[in-house]
């Protein structure tokens, strides 16, 4: 439960001085103190929290400062689930990914790449330098030129102590709803595209991941990889037709939950930690 900073005297929310009471450290970037009653955790939430060395906490403005990182906000604008998640808010932006090899803070990382690798000297242009969690940091360069050149200087600058890689370009998914498909159907792509007007393009691509049947209505949900236009093609059609039926096209967003712990980002036959109950949050004891 508690994070890695030296422990505050005051609460960061209500700023009382901390005097005998539960409190509760945030273990994101802004590491702050709460009183237990201030960090909106209840009883058997704070007991749980205390017991399980395996679970974490994090503050609303540390979830706050994640989400506008991220440019999840809802405005008035329909801005599609691509254009929130990308990597890189700049058109054209490059993207090189270094993370230490040992556990350390993401500031200790750019001041260690900041010293050793200088961009002037191998004539590149960084638009971006981002901290992220992990202790990693992101560097956004122009063009992919610029990035291969930076991404060489840097393995040979800083050695075996980080991984430099270009993450993986990342293609949104959609779920297309309720579409009546024979046993045998094949070349669904080309169908999709050639009864819904979906042009090829520079950047396209699309593949059909999973068939999902719904046997009592006998028909198929389907979830479809394409790039980001014809992700934004597609949601703004809004109903894609397929053979003699036609779907509700929706985004797919898959959030990978442990039902052992409850947690996020990994299944309960990978999880280390006590078995939570999900009705009180309390451990379960076999």
């Amino acid at each position: 439960m508690a994070n890695n900073k030296e422990r505050d005297k005051f609460c960061e929310k209500c700023k009382k001085e901390f005097d005998g009471v539960k409190i509760v450290g945030c273990e994101g970037n802004c590491a702050n103190w709460f009183h237990e009653e201030s960090s909106g955790l209840t009883n058997k939430q704070y007991q749980v929290l205390e017991n399980c060395d395996a679970m974490k906490w994090f503050s609303v403005k540390q979830v706050v400062s994640e989400l506008l990182e991220l440019n999840m906000f809802t405005t008035n604008e329909h801005v599609t689930y691509a254009e929130k998640t990308k990597t890189s808010k700049r058109k054209g932006e490059s993207v090189l990914l270094v993370k230490p090899v040992a556990t350390q803070k993401a500031d200790k990382t750019k001041n260690e790449v900041k010293e050793k690798v200088s961009p002037e000297n191998i004539a590149v242009g960084v638009s971006t330098l981002k901290q992220i969690s992990g202790g990693a940091i992101i560097i956004g360069c122009d063009s992919a030129e610029d990035r291969d050149k930076l991404k060489t200087e840097v393995i040979n600058k800083m050695g075996n102590k980080y991984k430099v890689e270009i993450p993986k370009l990342y293609r949104p998914k959609i779920k297309l709803i309720g579409v009546y498909l024979h046993d045998d159907e094949e070349d669904l792509v080309e169908k999709i595209c050639k009864q819904n007007a979906i042009n090829e393009h520079e950047e396209f691509y699309m593949k059909i991941l999973k068939k999902i049947e719904n046997k009592k209505m006998k028909n198929f949900d389907i979830i479809i990889e394409v790039d980001k236009i014809t992700h934004k093609m597609m949601i703004n059609q809004g109903m894609i037709k397929v053979g003699w039926s036609r779907g509700k096209v929706v985004d797919h967003v898959y959030v990978k939950k442990c039902f052992k712990c409850w947690g996020f980002n990994h299944i309960a036959k990978d999880c280390k930690a006590d078995i939570i109950c999900a009705n009180c949050a309390e451990m379960v004891f076999m």
